[in-house]
Formats: structure tokens, sequence, C-alpha cells
């Protein structure tokens, strides 16, 4: 659902849009009488400079026959890469093991990804649980740069206008978290943020997708009229390193 922010300043309103997001904590529920998990290793990091592979452990206690368990993984902004990883299956004594790797390098941006694990046989499906763990690929973290910034100094009330920035992020474009803006009143007062788009849509005034220039798009009320507003520009990557701020003040002309 797309929804944006109207630059009322007398009352402004904000209304956030849905996204997507991965749980700050780990979900480990499950079950049901007749699954039970016994023990668990699914590690909270990997850091590339020790290990490659992660490495997820299931102890189950079940009575249902040809149960598998598999996998999905999604990354920092939880995008889908892996899916329908299966759990390899051992049997010792009364207990069932399952064992998975998966292969990490270099090219996977630090930050946290989340696993989703489900159990299934031939009657049934559902969830198992959920870990979030941190990944650290071994680079060097560089704060994203912001520059060439399009602005215009005067603005008409009721009047759609658009500014962009280029983002240049060293650990490459997929480590850009969010770029976003933050709009103040002429006497430094707070009135609302949001984030700019890289994805093509003109709504946000954005020309083409993943070229690392984020836009918006948006107007002013007659709240606004002849009056100065400051927007100040940031970027955040995976890392949690931002940019510097730039900063610029627009005029709503009546």
């Amino acid at each position: 659902m797309k929804t944006k922010i109207i630059f009322y300043f007398s009352f402004f309103l904000i209304f956030f849009y849905g996204c997507e997001y991965i749980p700050n904590n780990p979900i480990e529920s499950v079950s049901s009488d007749l699954i039970q998990i016994d023990s668990l290793s699914l590690p909270n990091e990997l850091l590339l400079s020790i290990n490659n592979k992660y490495q997820a452990k299931i102890i189950l206690s079940s009575n249902r026959e040809n149960i598998i368990i598999f996998a999905n993984l999604y990354d920092p902004k939880y995008k889908l890469i892996m899916e329908n990883l299966i759990f390899q299956k051992n049997l010792q004594l009364n207990k069932t093991v399952f064992t998975a790797e998966i292969k990490f390098d270099s090219n996977y941006i630090n930050g946290n990804y989340l696993l989703e694990i489900f159990v299934k046989n031939k009657n049934f499906q559902k969830l198992l649980l959920q870990k979030k763990f941190y990944f650290f690929n071994g680079k060097e973290n560089i704060a994203p740069i912001i520059t060439d910034l399009i602005f215009p100094d005067t603005v008409i009330v009721g009047q759609y206008f658009t500014f962009s920035i280029k983002v240049i992020d060293y650990n490459g474009y997929q480590d850009i978290k969010r770029v976003y803006f933050k709009l103040y009143d002429e006497n430094g007062n707070f009135l609302a943020q949001d984030d700019m788009r890289d994805n093509g849509d003109p709504i946000y005034g954005d020309a083409a997708a993943n070229d690392s220039v984020f836009s918006y798009r948006n107007f002013f009320t007659s709240a606004a009229a002849n009056k100065q507003r400051k927007f100040e520009i940031q970027a955040e990557d995976f890392g949690g390193l931002k940019s510097v701020k730039l900063s610029h003040i627009v005029f709503v002309k009546q």
C-alpha cells in the first residue's frame, strides 16, 4: 500500500505505509502434542572471518512419520534469497535430528537475516519457528555518501514538486538501507519525515529504479504559504552508518 505525507503544517498528518520487517527477536514457537522441539542449535551470528557456513540443528520428538523440515532465508531487506532448503534427517534413539548448512560469502551484505523454518509431511505443514541472526562479511563498512541534490528553491502552494539525491555506497548498492528526509518549519520545529524512493515509481517522482538516485514528490498546503521550510536529507546503510546530512531551504509561495 502506497501512502504519502501531505505537508500540512498547522496540523500535519503522517500516514505510515505498510512495510515488511525482520522481527527484533527470534520467535521460537511450536508446537502441538505431536511435534515437540527437544533441542535447538541456531547461532545468533555468523562472522565470515571465522566460518562461512551457518549451521542449524533441530532435534524433535514426534510420532508422525515422514516429517520433513525446510527453510526459507531472507536478507536484511526482507528479500527472499533462498527457498525450500531441505534439512538432512537422521534418527538417533527416539529422537529425530535435522541439520542444515547455509554457505555465505563476501557478496552477502552485513546485517540481520531471517530464517523461517517449516515442518511438514503429506498431511500438514506449519511454521515451526523464525530465527534472526547477524552476518558480517568481513569487509570494512563505509558510510554512504549523498551528492547531486536537485531541489527547487521556491515552490507554489498546491503544486507538486520533486527533489532527488544520488547515493554512493562503496559496500554496494544493496547495502543502502534507507534514504530519508526530515522537515522543519522556519523556527526549527520538527514537522515530519519520510523515506525517499529509488523504485521507478512516478508517484514519488522517481525516474528509474535502482539507479542510486532517490526521489520524493509532494506539495504544500496553504498552511505553509509565504513561509520557509527546511529539509534535511540523510542516507543510512545496513551496518548502521549514516551519511552526512544535506540541508535545503525552500520558500513556499502563495
